[in-house]
């Protein structure tokens, strides 16, 4: 299912596949209820709302790289999949649509990230540990690291 809207000549392409396009949706919120995400960008730059927006709302995500760049914790595998490649982009879509276990697993994890991501003490705690990373580089170039994951 493919919702917004779309050109009858990019459509046509798809009327022999199981691929639906309703068009716009009123609640999207609970359209998305029973939905993966699937984020095929290759080129670009920005604030990734999609995915982080699915993330709140714990939806399975497959992307690429480029999309999901950025985004702190996110873990190919764990809590998203990450695939650059074709083949690879489109198998793990098919794992999502025919394991549910694996759909819980990731929409679990993923709402968890996003909690994690959303909580200020963690925020304020990495904020502080960054700025004491650059005081102590002033001091000590090229011995400690910006940054850690």
């Amino acid at each position: 299912i493919v919702t917004g809207e779309w050109t009858n000549d990019f459509t046509i392409k798809f009327k022999n596949l199981p691929v639906q396009f309703p068009g716009f949706v009123d609640d999207l919120h609970e359209f998305l209820s029973s939905a993966i995400l699937i984020v095929p960008i290759r080129i670009g730059g920005g604030i990734r709302i999609k995915i982080l927006s699915a993330m709140v709302k714990g939806l399975p995500i497959v992307s690429t790289s480029v999309g999901a760049h950025g985004i702190p914790y996110l873990q190919s595998g764990n809590n998203i999949f990450i695939e650059d490649g074709a083949i690879q982009f489109a198998n793990r879509v098919n794992q999502l649509l025919q394991s549910p276990a694996l759909r819980n697993k990731l929409s679990e994890n993923i709402f968890a990230t996003a909690k994690r991501i959303a909580e200020v003490g963690n925020f304020v705690k990495e904020r502080n540990s960054i700025y004491a990373a650059c005081e102590a580089a002033k001091f000590a170039p090229n011995e400690t690291p910006l940054y850690n994951n």
